[in-house]
């Protein structure tokens, strides 16, 4: 998957245009949101295009041993954001990681996606 996606290995670090920082509510991460100590969970968007690859992705990560909701930010427009891979256990087994063109079509903005504790959320814009 990180061969097929040329965002997930730039040649240089990400500039502020080609990631953004999200709370689990979907709106974007503040400084009041880092610096407080009780937030275990956060959301990410790499610009693919931005980046040379023709998707965009959205990684979420759940550190809370509870479940937390993440209401998805908008997909490039024309698209819809698809599951790569969950890595809560309700999805272990073979199709943990599915390949490409198998993936789980999920919505645009506004979609709530409940997330297990301590996993790991990969999407990809199409």
């Amino acid at each position: 998957f990180r061969k097929a996606h040329p965002a997930l290995r730039p040649a240089t670090f990400y500039t502020g245009s080609q990631v953004v920082w999200y709370q689990p509510s979907g709106a974007v991460a503040t400084s009041a949101y880092w610096n407080a100590g009780t937030n275990y969970a956060l959301a990410y968007t790499i610009n693919g295009p931005s980046l040379g690859d023709g998707n965009s992705l959205y990684i979420a990560y759940n550190g809370w041993s509870g479940s937390v909701t993440f209401t998805l930010p908008a997909p490039p427009s024309g698209t819809n954001w698809y599951r790569v891979t969950d890595t809560c256990n309700w999805n272990d087994g073979s199709n943990t990681f599915v390949t490409p063109g198998n993936e789980t079509l999920l919505g645009g903005a506004g979609y709530n996606y409940g997330q297990c504790g301590q996993s790991l959320l990969l999407l990809i814009s199409k």
